[in-house]
Parts: C-alpha cells; sequence; structure tokens
C-alpha cells in the first residue's frame, strides 16, 4: 500500500481527492465539540442538580461543572476520542480499512523502538520549551497544574481517557485515515507532514499545537515505516500515561537542557534510523 518515501503513489486508479480528510477534520472538532457538552449535561444532571437548591439555573449549572478541571479533562478528552475514531471509521470503506488504517500487527522490536524514539522526542521538545522559557503558557501548562493537584490514584483513574482512548482514537484518524488517504494522493512525504499538521491544528493551542505537530512527523514517518498504527498507538499510550501518573517530571528544572536536548534528539534520530532500516530489510525479504 505504502510508496516510496516522498515519491508519487503508485495506484492504476484516479488519485482520491484530499479535501475529505480536511472536511473530516473539522467535523471531528465539531462533534467533539458536541459530544463533551452532551456529557458535561448528563453528568450535571446525574451528580450537581439532584444536590442543587431551588432556583439555580441549569446553564448555570454547566458552567460551574465546566468550571471543573477534572470534570473538563475527562468529557474533553471523550469527546474526541468518540469523534476522531468514529469518522476514521466511518470515512474508511470497511474493505479497506486494514490497509489504509494500517492495522497489520507489528514486530515488537519495532513498537518498543518507536516507544523510545517518542519518549527521546518528549525529553526534547520539554526541554526545548522550558530553554525558551515557555513552560509557564498555554494547555500543556494548565494540563500539568492540573494533574499535579491530584493524587496518584486520582491520575491513575484517568489513564483510561487521557492514555487509552486519546491514543487510540487520535492515531487511528492521524496516522490511520488521514495518513493513508493522504499518502494515496499525494505520496508518503507530503503525507507525513500534512497529517502531522492537522494533528498539530486539532489542538487549538499554538505551544500545544507546535509540540504535537514535531510529534506527529515522528509518528507519521513510524506508522509508515513499519507499516502499523499499533507501533504508533503503543508509543501514544506511554508517552500520555508518563505525562498523566508524572506531570511533575516537565516542570523539573535541569541546568543541562542543551545536552538533554541534544540527545533527546540524537535518540529519535537513532530511532527513525532503525525503523528505516527495518523497513529497508522488510522490503528486500519480500522482493525475494
Amino acid at each position: 500500500m505504502t510508496s516510496d518515501l516522498g515519491a508519487p503513489p503508485r495506484i492504476d486508479a484516479p488519485r482520491p481527492k484530499v479535501w475529505p480528510v480536511f472536511f473530516a477534520t473539522a467535523a471531528a472538532l465539531l462533534i467533539a465539540t458536541a459530544i463533551s457538552t452532551a456529557l458535561l449535561t448528563l453528568y450535571a444532571l446525574l451528580f450537581v442538580l439532584p444536590d442543587l437548591e431551588p432556583g439555580r439555573d441549569l446553564q448555570d449549572v454547566l458552567h460551574a461543572v465546566a468550571r471543573d478541571d477534572v470534570v473538563g479533562l475527562t468529557t474533553g478528552v471523550a469527546g474526541s476520542a468518540t469523534a476522531l475514531s468514529w469518522l476514521a471509521l466511518r470515512m474508511t470503506p470497511f474493505a479497506e480499512r486494514r490497509g489504509i488504517l494500517r492495522l497489520d500487527r507489528p514486530a515488537a522490536f519495532d513498537v518498543l523502538l518507536t516507544v523510545l524514539g517518542m519518549l527521546a522526542l518528549t525529553a526534547a521538545l520539554s526541554e526545548l520549551i522550558a530553554l525558551l522559557d515557555l513552560s509557564d503558557y498555554g494547555a500543556l501548562e494548565m494540563l500539568r497544574a492540573v494533574l499535579s493537584r491530584l493524587s496518584l490514584a486520582e491520575r491513575a483513574s484517568l489513564l483510561p481517557v487521557t492514555a487509552v482512548a486519546a491514543a487510540f482514537a487520535e492515531e487511528l484518524f492521524f496516522r490511520g485515515y488521514a495518513l493513508g488517504k493522504l499518502e494515496r494522493a499525494l505520496g508518503s512525504g507530503f503525507a507525513i507532514l500534512l497529517s502531522a499538521a492537522l494533528f498539530g491544528a486539532i489542538h487549538l493551542d499554538p505551544l500545544h499545537s507546535i509540540a504535537a505537530a514535531m510529534m506527529g512527523l515522528y509518528l507519521g514517518y513510524a506508522a509508515f515505516a513499519t507499516g502499523s498504527v499499533w507501533t504508533t498507538i503503543a508509543a501514544h499510550f506511554v508517552n500520555n500515561a508518563i505525562a498523566t501518573l508524572a506531570p511533575e517530571l516537565a516542570m523539573e528544572t535541569d541546568p543541562g537542557r542543551v545536552a538533554v536536548i541534544a540527545a533527546g534528539l540524537a535518540g529519535t534520530g537513532l530511532a527513525v534510523w532503525g525503523l528505516s532500516s527495518g523497513r529497508t530489510r522488510r522490503r528486500s525479504s519480500a522482493a525475494c
């Protein structure tokens, strides 16, 4: 299914159109907002309204619930995950899902290498943000602040949403549906770049979007090189799980930031090299 990186797709049929990918991304934002609002309303009706004093307006209740950081985080991620995973499946014909969504089982070493590369890149980006004195800005800082106020048990209770659901849905949509569709229309190189840009844009926060786009480039290449979205789901899950369980790691000061950035980028580069070498070996074996 995949073409050489940067080469035009080798298909006999007319190239698929690109606009459905942009449409699906925009639709995901709208559907996610609707689902999150519905979940907030349901939470208010079940757990807040019964204990509310008479005379309070439901709209005021919803505003108060939305200002609850943990509830807002949970419903927001749940709404986004539901929208992205449903659209990825809905927009991909059933007969083509295994190929476009890259649902083949990966090699264990590819999974390990992708995870290690992701952790190295995350460390480099976190230190770069701190070096630029941007740690106190944007959605990333607000998320860390919310998680830091929770106990370890409370953080662990969020993992099904922040790690499992988010990783599965975002990878299925961006490294599965978006990358697969764009690859057939534009070739692998442009598909990786564009899917990473869409992944960044959907986070709706300047700093978070840039960091997410950089991660999207790495994850896009990993999905391309391994031929499986499960490798990137695993990497995304581990990354989000660590961020949820230990948010203080990103807030600790380190006098050797430049060295950490260099080491992180080097580790990511080694992971990319390893994934590329593995893909070359598989292609050579298949050609024999």
